[in-house]
């Protein structure tokens, strides 16, 4: 479990950096060009207890800087994805069962609300 990996679990705000932009913008007219639509969604991030008020309010920082720089949508808003350290397996990139079943469902909110 993740205890046994000594993982610090802080609230962490996600980055992007502009290389990373401009190749989803790239793959995202590819895509386009072929007769595709790409969509952005939130990964689940990993908290300890409820997410503090400074740290939604980051993350929501975030996600209007992907919205104003990425040229396709943005579907998911972050602060449904955060997750207690209880819902990951051995990483903080691995849910458990439960934490997959709980995304999987905020996921498919996100995709039928476009």
């Amino acid at each position: 479990m993740l205890d046994e990996l000594e993982i610090d679990v802080g609230e962490y705000c996600p980055e992007i950096s502009n290389i990373c932009v401009n190749r989803l913008n790239e793959l995202n007219s590819y895509i386009q060009e072929r007769g595709a639509s790409m969509v952005i969604a939130a990964y689940p991030i990993i908290v300890k207890e409820a997410p503090s008020t400074t740290f939604l309010n980051e993350l929501e920082a975030f996600q209007t800087q992907l919205e104003e720089q990425l040229t396709c949508p943005v579907i998911s808003h972050f602060s449904d994805y955060c997750y207690d350290e209880n819902y990951f397996f051995d990483t903080i990139y691995h849910l458990t069962d439960v934490g997959a079943d709980l995304r999987t469902e905020q996921l498919i909110k996100d995709l039928r609300s476009i």
